[in-house]
């Protein structure tokens, strides 16, 4: 089964602490492409600590790519 393609938009504080880690834990169904935030520095740590493939501080980004959820 292809793992479902994940764009997040907006990656504050909530998203930070409740929904990525609860993502992570189903790194076999979901991978992490693209993450989105306007700070370049806390967008750093979050792509970094997650994994992302790409990060982008231009929410247009996330949605050029090819993202199931």
């Amino acid at each position: 089964m292809a793992k479902l393609r994940l764009g997040v938009i907006g990656a504050g504080s909530w998203t930070f602490s409740s929904h990525l880690p609860n993502l992570d834990r189903h790194r076999d169904e979901v991978e992490f492409v693209i993450v989105n935030r306007r700070n370049p520095e806390m967008l750093g740590r979050i792509k970094d600590k997650f994994g992302f493939e790409k990060a982008a501080t231009d929410w247009h980004d996330v949605l050029k790519e090819d993202l199931d959820i």
